[in-house]
């Protein structure tokens, strides 16, 4: 996936979906517009950090996370 595929960003605390649930309780998606997918589920350490990285390398993604 690269950055320009990013669509939008969103808080979720649904991990139990997928093959292992994550032991986290909270975390945010990423939507992307390839694969068969479309989404990736994280949980950074620094969740902040990583959103601001993400604000400024896919600028045109829709973040909705507050």
């Amino acid at each position: 996936m690269k950055y320009s595929q990013i669509t939008k960003i969103e808080v979720t605390s649904n991990f139990l979906i997928g093959t292992r649930a994550m032991m986290a309780t909270n975390g945010i998606v990423i939507y992307y517009s390839c694969g068969i997918i479309g989404e990736l589920k994280l949980s950074p350490d620094n969740q902040d950090a990583f959103l601001k990285i993400l604000q400024d390398r896919a600028p045109q993604a829709n973040i909705n996370v507050r």
